[in-house]
Parts: C-alpha cells; sequence; structure tokens
C-alpha cells in the first residue's frame, strides 16, 4: 500500500482503512515508506507504528533507494 495523493493526514485516511480491512478478514498488510522516515515519524511513519495494534501479521518495505520507469504522468511520479 502507498499513501494517498496530497493527502496532509494520511494516517486519518490509512488508519481507518486498514482497521476495515482487518475486520473484513485481511490477515496482514505491506506498506511501502521510505527509509528516511522512522516508525512514529510524519505520515506513513504514523501508520507504521500503529501496524502491530492492527494486525499480527505486517511488514513495512522501505527502501532507501529504487528506480521507477513512469514514462507518462503519474499521481506518485
Amino acid at each position: 500500500m502507498i499513501l494517498p495523493v496530497g493527502e496532509p493526514d494520511p494516517a486519518g485516511v490509512v488508519l481507518p482503512f486498514l482497521r476495515k480491512a482487518r475486520a473484513a478478514g485481511v490477515r496482514r498488510a505491506v506498506p511501502l515508506n521510505s527509509s528516511a522516515i522512522p516508525e512514529g515519524g510524519p505520515a506513513m511513519g504514523q501508520v507504521h507504528q500503529a501496524l502491530p495494534g492492527v494486525f499480527d501479521e505486517w511488514v513495512v518495505l522501505r527502501p532507501s533507494w529504487f528506480m521507477q520507469n513512469f514514462t507518462i504522468d503519474h499521481a506518485h511520479a
């Protein structure tokens, strides 16, 4: 999962979504974060910190640097 584009408070959107997903039977979460944002930090850092209270199975992907191949206008480019 990635952050909603342009959302100033991603935890306010993502955490309710994750709680609904868990209630619907989803067993694990795998959000994408930045290696520069610590657990409990801004944006996805708050989501990262809350995951153990929502899911038994979770991992946060925190790449240090990666390539992308967006060749057209894209919201995350």
